[in-house]
């Protein structure tokens, strides 16, 4: 963003006005003045509190009315002052567009104090330490005497031969049941998985398993199978019957798990 305000290509009322494109430069907020790049960003009213507010408000003891030696005589200061200056600029501007089209203004400490919390997050995520799985995650039998099933689907875009395949074992790895099944125009990949995850519950209904597990790597239809909520993507017809079907099991949970331990359905599904 400061790249394109600092080669004048933000598209300010007065840039827009140079160009025909409007037939008022006014600033929307106070209709005082021309709304440029100073304007916005230093003599508005508003943007003199956020600066306040913030301890920057020696930013506008300068003189120099040129945006981009403004900006990069800010830039000499030091690295946290920049970045809240950034992060400023940017909320400013946001809300300036908030204002213009959605009719939603801010005062001054709102866009402050949302700098603020918007910095502290980005604090935040340093301190958190980023950790990594050791080597790939494996299929896990159950404690339990519960049976789970896991599903995945393949679809050849060249032959357009959507496939899925299901598996379901028991605590001591046994294979109980396994199908794959050969589907007929089906639009997508996303869709496929939808039904693969329909199929993993019929043949839990078929083995009238009272209570199940059904996996796979397909994290979205997973999300979706877990809430009753009415589904409004493409999926909605096959989730639709999957919500319906959950009535048929005392309990029925649904977990993703990554590829590497869905390996046996994703054969499965690749052979079919």
């Amino acid at each position: 963003m400061l790249r394109k305000t600092s080669w004048y290509f933000l598209p300010t009322l007065a840039n827009l006005f140079s160009r025909r494109l409007v037939v008022d430069a006014l600033c929307p907020r106070y209709s005082e003045k021309v709304e440029d790049f100073i304007r916005i960003f230093q003599e508005c009213p508003t943007t003199v509190e956020v600066w306040e507010l913030l301890n920057l408000n020696w930013i506008l003891s300068n003189s120099v009315t040129n945006y981009w030696e403004w900006v990069t005589w800010i830039f000499k200061c030091p690295d946290k002052q920049c970045r809240t200056f950034c992060c400023s600029i940017w909320a400013i501007w946001t809300n300036r567009n908030q204002l213009l089209h959605e009719r939603k203004q801010s005062t001054g400490k709102e866009i402050a104090e949302w700098v603020v919390r918007y910095i502290r997050e980005l604090e935040g995520l340093k301190d958190k330490k980023i950790t990594r799985l050791k080597g790939n995650e494996e299929w896990n039998p159950l404690l339990d005497s519960f049976i789970k099933i896991n599903f995945n689907a393949s679809f050849n875009q060249t032959q357009a031969r959507p496939g899925s395949g299901v598996v379901a074992r028991n605590s001591f790895c046994e294979i109980v049941a396994s199908k794959t099944i050969l589907h007929r125009a089906i639009a997508s990949p996303f869709a496929m998985e939808g039904h693969a995850c329909f199929q993993a519950l019929l043949l839990g209904l078929q083995l009238r398993l009272p209570i199940v597990i059904v996996e796979g790597d397909a994290m979205t239809i997973i999300k979706k199978c877990k809430t009753d909520h009415q589904d409004k993507s493409e999926v909605e017809a096959i989730i639709r019957k999957i919500q319906q079907m959950k009535g048929g099991f005392q309990r029925i949970y649904f977990k993703h798990v990554p590829r590497s331990a869905n390996t046996l359905a994703h054969s499965l599904a690749t052979e079919s």
